[in-house]
């Protein structure tokens, strides 16, 4: 058992080993593979969004589908005949579509046709006595029942006697007559706008069966046949192209004609009528009416409203029973038109049917249809152009697709090209090749909520990617990198802070190891350079860290300066009483408290020679520094003798002049001193000067500023090298 123990621990130690001697760039490619491996995180942020962008994709397929499956519903409706069907689709449609999101039908002028708001509404009769008349079926000459007939009971069976009842208020000095074919002339254009146009015969028969109408017949649009009612008895030929052609060139198509006994009303040729009938025409057809003037009245024209109404409601087609109502309503000599229901329909009780909506908007032009018309019919390709966009509706995003219903061969049967001879043809050139226009727009809040979940997926899931590889990249890179750098940077900063007995202890053999290695090893070459130092002046190593790649060249430069020179008296017949290592030992100790003092006054050691001692003073205050160096030295010189039991004496000259300083020797070895006439000075007024005396020349004492020393005026005296005796003063 231990034998195994050693073995993975010699096993653990050399994976470690080989682990520091591996290079950076080894570990570098080990985290890249461990990060790839973490890559599944980017691969299933990348799912996510593509997977968003199929949802999208399907949205907008299912969206354009719907769109499609409209134009075909319209168009099989269309091609089939059956026009009026169009409506009841798009209503029904719109019921379907109306969870998902809406879409509106244009015309080729860009006009909504078909708005999703209905112009009618029905609210609870207020008034309480039309109410208490109501449910009594107390009637009047204007409030009459609608009775509930054996044609209303196929719908309406419920054994009630009435279906509900009209109240009609006129004018005073009506024209029963003018009004009469006017009410006749809207109900059989409502039937006919209906699509069920075979059963305007019924209505006309019934109108016929009206007191004092004794013909009612429908002619085409050139007076030439009789196109519903009894065609056994028509109109004299010359009066109905006297009156087609008085259509045809006032084309005022809402008047009446009075010829003979017979009244006659144009019915236009209007654009719900083109879906059929083709624009060619202005004029569809002509109602032609023969009654008894003394016996039309005021009951025959209210008969036939409740008749034109009955027989809407028969064909199922409320929605153009509305229309008939409006058209009613606008009619010159009609003050008011009212329907009831018979209090049976709602729990509210009596309520007025097809009251104007007040938020029924007038039908509103729409600018992008317009726009995508426009292009589509300047376009001389197969290919239609179609619009798609995101845009907000009720404050949600809703992608909006508009699909042109192309006028093409099968739709030109009915919706022919405008003929270069028409006159139609400038204003309708430029306008045929488009019949409508789809515009669908789907809701995206349940795809935009299914987007923002995979957006939120894929944060969650990159984020905690970043936050593994961060882990793993953080506690690899402490062990291989940040940790030896911390070390490097600890050394870095002692080296900084002065200290050179630091070590950078890396174990790591890789790059970084040997950086270590190299901050080692610069540490090392530091530390001798800080020991050369000791044995050079501050000048020298200013000099050296001005100097260039090339380094120091031999020569100086001319400088003032001031030269403190001190000796100490009788040191040779001391020395020869002493051990080599004890004179070496006290010379450095009263060296040393020499040097301290100089470096505190402002002074730079030039040079030890033997038991001598030479500083260099410069700037404004060198003579001052100088001479408070040389007292200072004496008084320290004092306490060390006392300390020691020693009586060592000290003398001190200084002198103050111009002096070459610089680089002296060879190339090879050299020296950093000054030289010169006021040096060679310095030097032999200390040795003028006795034990514990400080001797200054005349030139220093010219620059001493204060009385902060006392100076005594000695005897010029002679040195060697000078003609003219030196005037001396002694400090004190």
């Amino acid at each position: 058992m231990d034998t195994i123990n050693a073995d993975m621990e010699k096993q653990k130690g050399s994976i470690i080993q080989q682990l520091r001697r591996t290079p950076l760039e080894i570990k570098i490619l080990i985290l890249i593979v461990i990060c790839l491996t973490l890559g599944f995180g980017t691969y299933v942020v990348y799912s996510l969004n593509s997977e968003s962008k199929a949802l999208m994709h399907q949205h907008r397929l299912r969206s354009h589908l719907f769109g499609e499956t409209l134009i075909s519903g319209i168009r099989n409706i269309m091609l089939s005949g059956r026009a009026p069907y169009v409506r009841a689709f798009v209503e029904e449609a719109r019921e379907e579509f109306d969870k998902v999101g809406e879409f509106h039908l244009f015309n080729n002028k860009a006009e909504e046709i078909f708005p999703a708001k209905d112009p009618h509404i029905s609210i609870p009769i207020k008034n309480p006595k039309l109410k208490e008349r109501l449910e009594q079926n107390r009637f009047s000459d204007n409030l009459y029942p609608i009775r509930n007939e054996t044609s209303c009971k196929a719908c309406h069976a419920d054994g009630l006697e009435n279906r509900g009842a009209v109240q009609l208020d006129f004018t005073q000095n009506a024209d029963w007559e003018k009004a009469l074919i006017q009410v006749v002339h809207g109900a059989f254009q409502a039937i006919m706008l209906s699509g069920k146009g075979e059963y305007a015969d019924t209505l006309l028969l019934d109108i016929n069966r009206l007191m004092g109408v004794n013909l009612v017949q429908v002619y085409d649009e050139d007076g030439i046949y009789v196109a519903f009612g009894d065609d056994n008895v028509e109109v004299n030929e010359d009066t109905l192209e006297d009156v087609a052609d008085t259509f045809h060139d006032k084309l005022d198509l809402g008047s009446t004609i009075k010829k003979d006994s017979y009244h006659f009303a144009p019915f236009p040729n209007m654009e719900s009528c083109h879906v059929c009938h083709g624009p060619d025409s202005k004029l569809r057809g002509i109602l032609a009416m023969k009654m008894q003037t003394d016996k039309v009245q005021k009951e025959q024209v209210i008969h036939s409203a409740i008749i034109g109404f009955k027989n809407l409601m028969r064909l199922q087609k409320a929605s153009y029973a509305g229309a008939y109502i409006d058209e009613i309503r606008s009619l010159s000599f009609v003050e008011n038109f009212q329907i009831f229901d018979n209090g049976h329909v709602s729990d509210s009780g009596f309520q007025e049917l097809w009251v104007p909506n007040p938020d029924y908007s007038s039908i509103t032009s729409d600018t992008s249809a317009a726009s995508l018309i426009a292009q589509n019919n300047l376009i001389n390709t197969a290919e239609k152009e179609q619009f798609e966009y995101i845009e907000q509706i009720t404050d949600i995003d809703h992608l909006t697709q508009m699909v042109p219903i192309i006028n093409d061969e099968k739709c030109q049967a009915c919706h022919q090209p405008p003929k270069q001879d028409s006159p139609l043809y400038e204003s309708q050139k430029d306008k045929w090749k488009v019949r409508s226009v789809i515009k669908v727009s789907t809701s995206m809040k349940d795809i935009q909520e299914e987007i923002q979940k995979n957006t939120q997926a894929s944060i969650i899931v990159g984020l905690v990617t970043i936050i593994l590889v961060t882990l793993l990249l953080r506690v690899f890179m402490r062990a291989t990198v940040l940790k030896p750098l911390e070390i490097i940077g600890g050394v870095a900063d002692k080296i900084g802070e002065g200290d050179l007995s630091v070590h950078a202890q890396v174990k790591s053999q890789d790059e970084i190891g040997v950086l270590a290695q190299r901050i080692n090893k610069m540490i090392k070459g530091l530390q001798e350079r800080l020991h050369l130092t000791k044995f050079v002046s501050d000048e020298a190593l200013t000099a050296v860290e001005e100097a260039d790649l090339e380094g120091l060249a031999l020569g100086g430069e001319r400088k003032e300066a001031t030269v403190l020179f001190s000796d100490i008296r009788g040191f040779t017949s001391m020395s020869e009483k002493m051990e080599p290592e004890d004179v070496v030992n006290l010379l450095n100790t009263y060296f040393d408290k020499q040097t301290e003092v100089v470096q505190n006054t402002g002074g730079d050691i030039d040079k030890f020679v033997g038991d001598e001692l030479m500083a260099v003073f410069k700037g404004k205050q060198m003579a001052n520094q100088a001479v408070d160096c040389a007292v200072k030295i004496q008084k320290e010189v004092q306490k060390l003798n006392n300390e020691l039991g020693k009586k060592i004496g000290i003398g001190i000259g200084i002198n103050t002049g111009s002096m070459v300083m610089g680089a002296m020797g060879s190339k090879e070895r050299m020296d950093f001193t000054v030289i010169g006439d006021n040096v060679n000075l310095g030097a032999r007024l200390c040795s003028a000067a006795a034990a514990g005396e400080v001797i200054i020349s005349e030139s220093t004492k010219k620059l001493l500023t204060g009385k902060k020393n006392q100076l005594t005026k000695l005897k010029p005296i002679i040195v060697k090298g000078k003609e003219k005796p030196i005037q001396i003063y002694r400090v004190t």
